[in-house]
């Protein structure tokens, strides 16, 4: 099995986004939940997460190989994740 970086990257933001609100929400996962916070795996093989995306302009510092996971880390920037990491680290490349 190859690794495939976009589904990586979209079971990851869907676990980050399901902790969070776990959090907000002052509750317990599910069974479902449960599966999917299990399958989150870090995004050391992912380093375009570092990429700038807050305009259309930033895909120009994107390798072309990555461009297809632009919009997916725009969205986890936009995230409290990516809100948070911000705050922890500011000198952090992204918006």
């Amino acid at each position: 099995m190859s690794y495939n970086k976009k589904a990586h990257l979209q079971t990851n933001i869907e676990a980050i986004k399901i902790a969070f609100a776990l959090d907000r929400e002052a509750r317990k996962a599910t069974g479902e939940e449960r599966a999917i916070l299990q399958q989150y795996s870090g995004f050391g093989g992912i380093k375009c997460i570092l990429n700038p995306t807050q305009t259309e302009k930033d895909k120009e510092y994107w390798t072309k190989s990555e461009l297809d996971l632009f919009p997916l880390v725009a969205d986890l920037h936009q995230s409290p994740f990516g809100q948070f990491t911000r705050k922890r680290h500011p000198s952090a490349p992204f918006p």
